[in-house]
């Protein structure tokens, strides 16, 4: 007997999803068992090993269960390869978070340590850091000063006109 498109396809992806999930032993195991599934059900019941098997079609049904077998085996690999990176890169994160916050401790330290005053600010000119003798030049406490303009916080003055000073940021 012959089997029909739809037993093909079925037991087509019967064997590649045991081939996926349990290897190509659980593959080899659905063919053997779609072989007299599929007899049966073409013969209305009355074979249940064909007469004449087909080598092409069983064939064909343990070459997809090696397929998806293999091609789950190498997924899982690359799965497994993946979490053992991932696993590396947050562990690498945290070293150089935690060099970076060593580095930050440091040289909020040496700049407060500083005997002249020490204003720093970002690339957009808002101040990040005032030392304690920039805080008594200034006026302004380190809180409250943090993300202001420095033009504001530090402002230059002309000795003589006691005008803000030219080229002074505002």
């Amino acid at each position: 007997p012959s089997f029909t498109p739809f037993v093909n396809i079925s037991y087509v992806l019967a064997v590649a999803a045991a081939g996926w999930l349990g290897g190509f032993a659980a593959s080899v195991v659905v063919t053997l068992a779609c072989i007299p599934l599929a007899t049966a059900i073409v013969t209305g019941g009355k074979l249940i090993l064909p007469a004449h098997p087909n080598p092409v079609q069983i064939a064909t049904l343990l070459l997809t269960g090696l397929l998806s077998s293999a091609v789950a085996k190498y997924r899982n690999r690359v799965e497994q390869m993946l979490r053992k990176s991932n696993i590396e890169l947050e562990e690498t994160v945290r070293e150089r978070t935690a060099e970076v916050e060593r580095a930050r401790s440091w040289l909020q330290i040496t700049l407060s340590s500083i005997g002249d005053a020490v204003i720093a600010t970002d690339r957009a000119g808002n101040v990040t850091f005032l030392n304690a003798v920039a805080e008594k030049l200034t006026g302004w406490k380190q809180t409250e000063a943090e993300g202001k303009p420095i033009g504001e916080v530090f402002v230059v003055v002309d000795e003589e006109t006691r005008e803000r000073a030219a080229g002074h940021p505002r």
